[in-house]
């Protein structure tokens, strides 16, 4: 499947895009009382993990509109709101902005808004199951075979769906997990669970593995 932004190809590598998201991860952080994370705090040693950060629910939404659109911004641009996916010879509009995050204990709900020719616009629903704080599950999610939705939007781009959603929560963790702290090689720390209750999105951060250690930032 090919994305585009009106014929922009998607760039991951725009320094300029990573940082404004992690800025606006930080900022989430710094409302949930956690301004003290950051890069600030005791290095955490290979394979051990640091205290768990959270974010309020009511932010979560935006950083995963933001973790969407960060794929498909130009350089010096602001994301799209909207890009379109194609699939052979079918196509469907994005629109990025109308994304929404809802939370329940152990549950991530992902929200897109998805509009073709053929049905009009429809929301498309991928629920991702993951831990609570009594059920922890680290870093494995569970889905649904099909989004919710109109079954037309869910039978022809519902793996699209699927995989939109989820690496928007994976992008939303990593970031969480990066603006935590570091370890004692001075790398930044990765996710290493994720879980939720209804109120807010929890990330445990994690060092690498001695074997998979990288120096710096």
């Amino acid at each position: 499947m090919v994305v585009t932004d009106g014929g922009r190809r998607p760039d991951r590598d725009g320094c300029g895009l990573v940082r404004w998201f992690l800025d606006l991860i930080e900022d989430a952080l710094r409302e949930a009382g956690q301004c003290e994370h950051g890069g600030v705090g005791t290095p955490v040693p290979p394979g051990g993990v640091a205290a768990p950060v959270t974010v309020q629910a009511s932010a979560v939404t935006g950083l995963a509109v933001a973790a969407i659109g960060a794929r498909y911004g130009a350089p010096g641009q602001p994301p799209p709101t909207q890009v379109i996916w194609h699939d052979g010879d079918s196509e469907v509009l994005v629109h990025l902005d109308k994304t929404q995050a809802v939370l329940w204990p152990g549950l991530v709900l992902i929200a897109l808004t998805l509009e073709a020719d053929e049905t009009g616009p429809g929301q498309l629903v991928v629920p991702f199951a993951v831990g609570s704080q009594e059920s922890p599950a680290g870093l494995v999610a569970v889905t649904e075979a099909r989004p919710r939705g109109p079954a037309p939007l869910a039978d022809r781009w519902g793996e699209a769906a699927t995989a939109a959603g989820w690496l928007a929560l994976l992008d939303v963790a990593h970031g969480m997990a990066l603006q935590s702290g570091a370890d004692t090689a001075g790398a930044r720390l990765i996710p290493g669970a994720i879980s939720c209750d209804s109120s807010v999105l929890s990330v445990t951060p994690q060092a690498r593995q001695a074997a998979d250690q990288v120096t710096g930032q």
